[in-house]
């Protein structure tokens, strides 16, 4: 029979293909070619070579052995090679860790995300996604929990010494208080002009230090805080020393943030109550003067309330964390919470309920405790009520260490938590 001619290929095998190999001459004289093994019954069509009718060119685009289907039967892949271990398309997962997450081999398979990425908890205390109530709640927690020498301790040390600087006056208003003959129902008549100055001066005097105690317990101690609860989002833990260092440069922007908002307060009420005071003593109306009166006081404890626990909520957060100005973070604060208003009151009058109650669980029972003191030692000195005054600040101090870090840990996820709804915060954090 006559020999093809050159360049004919039969159905299946590749054009131009060089002849087979041939062996050693056979017994009868011709050379007899090799054979060749059978083809695997369970190779996948997709790795083997065009079949009759089929034109070359058309099999699977090149890559990696088997990676359009299965592992075939046999254990080994279609067309020849090594079995592929990660099976990237089709199939079984033959190995561990082939859905998602970090492979073996470092390289990125399609699947759901790992722990630490979109669908689980970041590196810090929150997950890396827009947050619900409970996970802020949760995560001021674990930022206490997870650095309790800087959040705990750090506060302890900064309210235990403003308390201090405090306690001595309140000692000095009590005592003039107690001593003053208005107090004494047998000689308040015989009182005289001076008595009532001696009286309301000392307590001036304490309301001026307790102010100032509030505001600079609160700016200070949650402002650095707020920095703490950042890095502890991060996965970062700040010792005090590298809180103080990272902090220091903005304790004057802190102050003025806190002053600002203080002076704002009273003005609000103003506002609301001077119809009410206009109708009262200018126009002479008193009972519409007074009704207006309450109304208009209602109103600015609203917009108070308003200000600090809604529009004006993340404003530290936004001039410790963006190095802003106070009024570019009041601003800033204003334009982030816009859109969530009623959410973040919400949470903020929340986190202002349980506060006020975990202070007075700490607080009370270290006042009745100095009260039984004082009753015991039945004096109305200056020293007998400085050491009950002392015997309180314990409970103060106390629920202070637990309740700034506390805050200051709602502050901070809250803001993170408006940017990530806002602006994509926590694909920035992600890439980070």
């Amino acid at each position: 029979m006559a020999e093809p001619p050159s360049g004919w290929a039969a159905p299946g095998d590749e054009p131009n293909e060089p002849p087979a190999p041939t062996g050693p001459p056979g017994p009868t004289g011709p050379t007899v070619p090799v054979a060749t093994p059978p083809p695997n019954p369970g190779a996948s069509t997709w790795g083997a070579p065009p079949q009759y009718g089929q034109q070359p060119g058309w099999g699977p685009p090149p890559g990696p052995p088997n990676s359009w289907g299965g592992q075939p039967a046999g254990g080994q892949p279609a067309g020849g090679g090594q079995p592929n271990p990660s099976n990237q398309w089709g199939g079984q997962p033959t190995q561990p860790n082939q859905w998602g997450g970090q492979p073996p081999g470092g390289q990125p398979q399609w699947g759901p995300p790992a722990p630490g990425n979109w669908g689980g908890r970041g590196p810090g205390i929150v997950p890396l996604r827009p947050l619900a109530i409970g996970e802020i709640y949760d995560g001021a927690i674990r930022a206490i929990r997870g650095n309790p020498r800087t959040m705990v301790g750090f506060s302890a040390i900064v309210i235990s010494l403003l308390t201090l600087l405090a306690t001595a006056p309140q000692a000095y208003a009590l005592t003039a208080l107690l001593n003053n003959p208005l107090g004494d129902p047998e000689t308040s008549d015989s009182a005289e002009f001076a008595d009532l100055a001696a009286l309301i001066s000392p307590f001036g005097i304490t309301a001026l230090v307790s102010v100032l105690q509030f505001i600079v317990a609160t700016t200070i101690v949650s402002g650095l805080l707020i920095v703490a609860v950042d890095g502890a989002v991060r996965g970062q833990s700040l010792t005090p020393g590298q809180l103080w260092a990272r902090c220091r440069s903005r304790l004057l922007a802190v102050l003025g943030l806190a002053l600002v908002v203080l002076i704002a307060m009273p003005l609000v009420l103003l506002i609301g109550a001077l119809p009410g005071i206009i109708l009262l003593f200018a126009v002479s109306s008193p009972v519409a003067g007074v009704i207006v009166l309450v109304i208009g006081l209602l109103a600015g404890v609203i917009g108070c309330w308003a200000l600090y626990f809604g529009f004006w909520a993340v404003a530290a957060p936004a001039l410790l964390l963006e190095n802003l100005g106070v009024f570019a973070a009041l601003g800033r604060s204003y334009r982030l919470v816009r859109g969530s208003f009623w959410r973040v009151l919400g949470i903020g009058l929340l986190t202002a309920v349980i506060a006020y109650i975990i202070r007075q669980i700490f607080s009370i029972p270290f006042a009745i405790v100095g009260g039984i003191f004082l009753g015991f030692q039945g004096d109305d000195g200056f020293v007998a009520i400085l050491i009950q005054l002392l015997i309180t600040d314990i409970g103060t101090v106390l629920a202070g260490a637990v309740l700034y870090p506390f805050t200051a840990g709602v502050a901070a996820l809250l803001y993170l938590d408006l940017r990530m709804r806002r602006e994509g915060l926590d694909v920035d954090l992600m890439r980070s």
